[in-house]
């Protein structure tokens, strides 16, 4: 997080589908000077094989195809 100052930032934990930024985040910039996001991508390095997306892509396309839309 950033160091304190007098600006107002906000923290987005919710969805990070595209239509749901729309209408979640985009919105809440008339109220805050900042909004800070949650990286959408998982960290493979501290994830259980089985849910790993580098040991298993094929099971995990679609949302990787999901959050590289999201994220360009």
């Amino acid at each position: 997080m950033p160091p304190p100052d007098s600006s107002l930032r906000a923290l987005y934990l919710g969805e990070n589908e595209p239509e749901m930024m729309l209408q979640n985040v985009f919105r809440f910039c008339l109220y805050a000077d900042q909004i800070l996001l949650v990286n959408p991508f998982d960290n493979p390095n501290v994830m259980a094989e089985k849910f790993n997306p580098i040991h298993h892509p094929g099971e995990w396309r679609l949302q990787t195809i999901r959050l590289v839309y999201w994220c360009c």
